[in-house]
Order: C-alpha cells, then sequence, then structure tokens
C-alpha cells in the first residue's frame, strides 16, 4: 500500500504520522532512562521546561528531587530531538555510525546548543504570518541539515570533555563565526551564500537571522576547525 501511494506521489496520512512520531519518541525514551544521560547535570535541567517559570523559582530544590526526574528529563529530550529532527533522524545515524540512541541524543545537544538552534528555531517561529510559510519550512531544512551534519561528527569524536565545557568551548567561538560568516567565505561557498542571504531577505526574514541561515552549509565546519585549535 505504501508502494502504491509513493508511485502516486502521495506521503502518510497524519493519524500514521502522529503514530510514527509517538513510537519514536517511546523507543528514545525508554533508551535514555536506561542510560546516564538523565543524569548529565547539563542535559537534566529539561526538567525545568516542564514547569511554569514561577515554580522554578520558587522550587527548583525540589524538583530536582523529584521521584520521576529521569522519567521527565528523558521525555522532554526525546520530545525536542524528534520534534526538531524529525523520526529517522536517530535510526540513520545509528544506521551510520553503529552507536546508540543515547549517545546520539547527547551528541544532539551537543550540536543543538553549540549552534544556538534553539534560539534560531524560535526566530524562524516568530516570522509566522509575515513570511511565506516556504520559506520558513526551507529554513528549518537547513537547520535540520546543519544540525545532523554537526551531531554526527561530535558523535564521532572523543574530545575529553562533559557536555557542558564541550557546549561551552564550542558555542561562543562558533557564534562569533555566524557573525562574521560574509567575511569568511569565498569562491562559490560565497556565490552560493549572497544567493540564498538575498532570498531569504527578499522574503522579509531579518538580515542577521538570513545571513545565519544562508551560511548553515559551511557553518558545519567549524567545529573542525576549533577542534585543530584546541
Amino acid at each position: 500500500m505504501l508502494k502504491e501511494r509513493a508511485s502516486n506521489d502521495q506521503g502518510m496520512r497524519l493519524p500514521e504520522l502522529s503514530v510514527l512520531i509517538s513510537y519514536a519518541k517511546s523507543t528514545l525514551k525508554g533508551d535514555l532512562i536506561t542510560s546516564d544521560v538523565p543524569d548529565d547535570h547539563y542535559i537534566d535541567r529539561h526538567l525545568e521546561r516542564l514547569f511554569p517559570s514561577v515554580l522554578v523559582e520558587r522550587f527548583k530544590g525540589e524538583m530536582y528531587e523529584h521521584r520521576l526526574k529521569r522519567e521527565i528529563v528523558s521525555t522532554q529530550v526525546a520530545n525536542d530531538l524528534v520534534d526538531h529532527m524529525g523520526i529517522v533522524f536517530v535510526r540513520r545515524l545509528m544506521d551510520s555510525t553503529g552507536a546508540g540512541r543515547a549517545d546520539i541524543a547527547r551528541a544532539y545537544i551537543v550540536a543543538r546548543d553549540s549552534f544556538n538552534l534553539p534560539g534560531l528555531w524560535a526566530q524562524i517561529e516568530a516570522l509566522d504570518n509575515q513570511v511565506p510559510n516556504r520559506i520558513q519550512y526551507s529554513m528549518m531544512l537547513d537547520l535540520m541539515r546543519l544540525i545532523r551534519r554537526a551531531t554526527r561528527w561530535f558523535l564521532r569524536q572523543h574530545l575529553g570533555l562533559s557536555t557542558q565545557d564541550t557546549i561551552e568551548y564550542f558555542a561562543p567561538r562558533l557564534a562569533q563565526l555566524q557573525e562574521g560568516i560574509g567575511e569568511l567565505l569565498s569562491g562559490e561557498e560565497l556565490s552560493a551564500w549572497n544567493t540564498r542571504r538575498d532570498e531569504l531577505l527578499e522574503a522579509g526574514v531579518p538580515d542577521t537571522l538570513a545571513s545565519t541561515v544562508a551560511a548553515s552549509s559551511s557553518l558545519y565546519a567549524g567545529p573542525v576547525l576549533f577542534k585543530r585549535r584546541a
């Protein structure tokens, strides 16, 4: 049946996708709970995302003593990863690297926060009803491609650093790289960046966001460059 739909250019129906998304999140959550990922002092901050800020301010200590803390953290990480990267992201990396789901999730968080994916994603979502949907979607795909490649790179490295130390090392350097990327590119990469950036600007995307997204295919090299300096 699926082959027949594919031949007729018909994708999966929303209820079917919803089931697959639920399975992807549930499977990832299960592997995370049995790993040490929920105990990582950087990753367990996902716990705070579940509660209103006023409760976090008043009862943070009690939250981290919650008997279901590990389950909550695992659920939050699984939801974030699948929501931003899709249902086949983890499986593809498992097949291409041989790594387990927990290691992939940890590498994803490192890549996500090193490149400030949450901030960039929020800026794209804030453009609802301001730019065409296809532009927003294409920008999200650009960032997904960047984070997928960065996750694979971090997954294959043995940096000898904690999750927090790795992010604290790479994040400011990558932010600086993003700010001046237009002055660092040359040749075909510069031409491609200018073309993509102009397209986004014409669609109404703010300059800084357009510049960063347009450079996504080049920014992937950032961790490689900075690792050589470490």
